[in-house]
């Protein structure tokens, strides 16, 4: 079973392994420079410092399948009480391609729609990331258009398809995961 809750602190040494132990090509792969990617200590800090005055990080959320942490959802280009911009992240190759993020999708929609109170949630989905516009299609997002992801991690600025997730198109997608 795919569920998706708060970060705790257990979680930030597979989190942090995630972003500093790939590979230059596996970032390649996926536009991104390592070299700009912060270091162990950089991220551990950040994340402790962050933990410890709030008690959450509320821009992340980690994907679980039988209670296991395999992942995690975040969000950036926030505008507060309006939309966010939202990311996937398997930590290993060996649970990617199962279907999760066909699950996890909507459960992280709605965690981050009613704990930051936003009205929708954006997808600047570069096309070179192939599963995740399929997974974006199989769930029947539509796609309302192209665009330019730029986040400072890129090579350059990504061509990317753009989908939107608004409260009443969320509902219907948490009812068909349930069926």
């Amino acid at each position: 079973m795919v569920t998706v809750r708060n970060v705790l602190p257990e979680d930030f040494e597979a989190i942090v392994h995630y972003w500093t132990e790939n590979s230059a090509e596996y970032w390649a792969e996926r536009g991104v420079d390592k070299s700009k990617i912060s270091s162990r200590s950089e991220f551990l800090s950040r994340f402790e410092k962050n933990y410890a005055q709030t008690g959450d990080l509320p821009y992340v959320c980690i994907i679980c399948e039988d209670e296991k942490a395999i992942g995690l959802h975040s969000i950036t280009h926030l505008i507060e009480n309006e939309s966010a911009v939202m990311h996937a992240h398997i930590f290993n190759s060996s649970d990617r391609k199962k279907g999760i993020a066909y699950f996890s999708y909507p459960l992280a929609m709605n965690l981050f729609i009613n704990k930051l109170n936003l009205k929708k949630i954006i997808f600047k989905t570069p096309k070179i990331n192939l599963g995740a516009n399929k997974v974006k299609l199989k769930l029947g997002i539509p796609c309302i258009g192209e665009t330019i992801f730029e986040a400072p991690m890129l090579f350059k600025p990504l061509e990317a398809n753009l989908y939107e997730v608004d409260r009443t198109l969320l509902n219907q997608l948490l009812e068909k995961i349930k069926a």
